[in-house]
């Protein structure tokens, strides 16, 4: 399920990393490397180490909420990292190509 919500999403926010890292790319991968550390950091250590034995609280709305909100987040920003770090190597390399055309090249490598 968390696939069909980030599939779609994950185009926008690389639109989106293209938009945000337009004028000081290397500052927005900084602050997006710091923001996906935390997350990942948080699915890993949080919701491993408080995850309920008892399986009718794993099944709980709340619980299965909580995990696909981390899962999804946790997605998102990875995908903000990647494309703004393509963006970044392409446009080095190749004057001539556009921001927005290499985030896209980046999205739809990503999904390959």
């Amino acid at each position: 399920m968390v696939k069909v919500i980030s599939a779609p999403a994950n185009i926008i926010c690389s639109f989106l990393s293209g938009y945000f890292s337009q004028d000081k790319p290397f500052t927005f991968v900084f602050q997006v490397t710091l923001f996906y550390a935390l997350a990942s950091s948080y699915s890993i250590l949080v919701l491993i180490r408080n995850f309920p034995k008892d399986p009718e609280l794993q099944s709980s709305p709340q619980n299965l909420l909580h995990m696909t909100v981390v899962a999804l987040a946790t997605e998102l920003i990875g995908n903000f990292w990647f494309t703004t770090n393509f963006a970044i190597i392409m446009k080095i390399i190749d004057k001539r190509i556009a921001g927005i055309h290499i985030t896209l090249l980046a999205s739809l490598v990503n999904f390959v």
